[in-house]
């Protein structure tokens, strides 16, 4: 295996589970007997699965048309990696494509592993869309996702031999580092798979929660329902009318629990999780919606963990992928909470 991050010239060996749990790190370097999916893992660790830059797997796709930059890269392809045996992939979201799109040309250049390429609206969407299921986005769809977005400013025109073309300066991942497919872009499987080896001891409980906004009650305790049978927990609590920056522990207090009855998936408000997390026996793996989803409150949010030891890991679901985190990142590193202070406006978690 080749680790993405660091010096991509010194390969290591590490476990067939390791890499199952986070491909993304890696890159595969596969001998004459392939590699065997393992089947019985040991206990597995809690680690941050955040994708960096995503997973070498299956051919890369055909090259980019002609953009007169003398600076593209011809790196060689890697190896095809046919004996890995992958799970159906996750349906692509405009959130997803765009978190794709910012692991393949990142903000920021990576040494030895990205480089400058200017490329047009038409060039992007014919690179994108060979990694992506047929009809996913359209290429005005993707012009317009990523006008909005903003990430990658906005698009400038630029003199080729032969004619004067408009798009934008890209920090492209190289080729030989973009051998895979979408359906191993995504690691909700491996998260089941992390969730069904540990759960004699860790109990799965999640925690959805709707703003207090200008809907009506009935709009946001259907948006609660669609959440909490989107998470798939063992135990689902919620939180109506609560804004993601107030305290997490303070939450719920009044006896008002009426909307419980016509949220069936839900069995309790925020205080009636609070008691289960200090009567249960088993460690908690706490799973929300996005990070808004939670708490957007750096302060409350390590209040929180603190008086809930319990609580072993934190699991944000993006729909397309899931970001796990230990309780030592929650507590002690500045840039995993940071990312928890997110909400510039509100979001649509139950689609």
């Amino acid at each position: 295996m080749l680790i993405v991050r660091g010096d991509p010239t010194c390969p290591m060996t590490i476990s067939c589970l390791k890499y199952e749990m986070e491909p993304w790190w890696f890159v595969l370097l596969v001998g004459d007997s392939g590699i065997i999916p393992s089947t019985s893992p040991s206990t597995p660790t809690a680690s941050a699965l955040s994708a960096s830059l995503p997973t070498p797997i299956a051919p890369p796709p055909p090259p980019l048309p002609p953009q007169g930059n003398e600076d593209s890269d011809t790196s060689s392809k890697s190896s095809s990696l046919s004996s890995v045996i992958l799970p159906g992939s996750v349906t692509p979201s405009r959130k997803a494509i765009l978190d794709f799109l910012k692991n393949m040309m990142p903000i920021e250049p990576v040494q030895d592993i990205t480089t400058e390429t200017f490329l047009t609206e038409e060039a992007v969407f014919t690179l994108v869309a060979a990694y992506l299921p047929d009809g996913a986005v359209k290429k005005s769809q993707l012009a317009e996702w990523m006008a909005k977005d903003g990430a990658w400013g906005v698009t400038k025109k630029r003199r080729t031999q032969s004619e004067r073309i408009q798009g934008r300066q890209y920090n492209l991942v190289k080729e030989s580092f973009r051998d895979y497919r979408w359906v191993d872009l995504n690691n909700v499987h491996q998260f089941r798979r992390h969730v069904k080896f540990t759960k004699d001891s860790t109990m799965t409980i999640g925690y959805v929660r709707r703003s207090n906004t200008t809907d009506s009650l009935g709009s946001k305790i259907k948006s609660l329902q669609l959440q909490s049978v989107k998470l798939l927990c063992e135990k689902v609590f919620g939180s109506l009318n609560t804004s993601s920056s107030s305290d997490i522990i303070s939450r719920d207090h009044n006896d008002d629990k009426n909307w419980l009855d016509e949220v069936t998936s839900c069995i309790g408000n925020t205080q009636d999780m609070i008691e289960e997390l200090n009567t249960c026996s088993k460690k908690i793996r706490l799973v929300t919606i996005d990070y808004a989803g939670l708490c957007t409150n750096p302060d409350f949010l390590r209040d929180f963990f603190k008086a809930n030891k319990i609580v072993v890991e934190l699991v944000v679901d993006l729909g397309h992928k899931v970001d796990i985190f230990n309780r030592r990142q929650l507590l002690k590193d500045v840039d995993t909470v940071s990312m928890f202070n997110c909400r510039k406006s509100c979001t649509t978690r139950s689609l």
